[in-house]
Formats: structure tokens, sequence, C-alpha cells
């Protein structure tokens, strides 16, 4: 739209409501005018929230990557208790954002794991 020169504050506001609902937005350009607005949502399993539950139960923090708008990623994240939102990011950056996620994760785990195996050891020996 922008290329286009084409304003869509006109459905701005219903725009951002139905991206609080978690739903992508697209606009529609008619004869070089702003037409309307299209919505559509990808459904959430019904095992989703019992899966992220277990998840969370063992411990582990979840990130969602998406290439979403920031506004409906966060609004699915609150939906389904999703720790971390990566949002409006392309599928050629997803590797290097998971890659992102990665590191400290191990890290910590290895400090932990580190930490607690020396602590066992001094006790035994």
């Amino acid at each position: 739209m922008e290329a286009q020169n084409i304003d869509t504050t006109p459905l701005k506001k219903q725009a951002d409501e139905l991206r609080q609902e978690g739903q992508t937005v697209m606009f529609v350009a008619v004869d070089g005018k702003l037409g309307g607005l299209v919505s559509v949502a990808d459904p959430i399993k019904s095992s989703t929230p019992e899966a992220l539950k277990a998840l969370h139960e063992a411990g582990i923090k979840v990130v969602m990557l998406t290439g979403d708008n920031k506004t409906t990623a966060d609004a699915v994240a609150k939906k389904l208790g999703i720790d971390r939102v990566e949002a409006e990011i392309l599928p050629d950056q997803k590797p290097k954002s998971l890659n992102n996620c990665r590191p400290k994760a191990i890290s910590w785990q290895w400090r932990v794991t580190v930490s607690t195996m020396r602590r066992h050891w001094r006790r035994h020996t």
C-alpha cells in the first residue's frame, strides 16, 4: 500500500482491533484506492494449550518465531501463555533467530549442570 501511496488510515482502528484478536490483516486496493481489508487467523489446535502447559511444567520456556505482525503475535502468545515472541521475522531469518535463542538456554543449562556436579563431587570426596 505504501508503494502505491494508498492511505490505510481510515481502516487502521479496525485493523488494529483484528490484530489484537490474533488475526493477520491485509488491506485491499481497487483502482488505486483503499477498498477494504481481509483478515485471517490460523486455528489453534485443541492439543496446543495442553502441550504448552506440559512444557512449562517441565521448566521449558517457549519462544514463538513468526512472520506475523507484532500485535497479532503478541495476542496469540498471550492467549496461549507463550513466554517470548519474535515477530515479523522473514522465513530466511528464522534459523538465525532460533540460534539466538539457543546459546543462552544451553549455556545456562550447562552452568547449572557443571555447578551441580561440582557440589555433588565435593560432598562425596
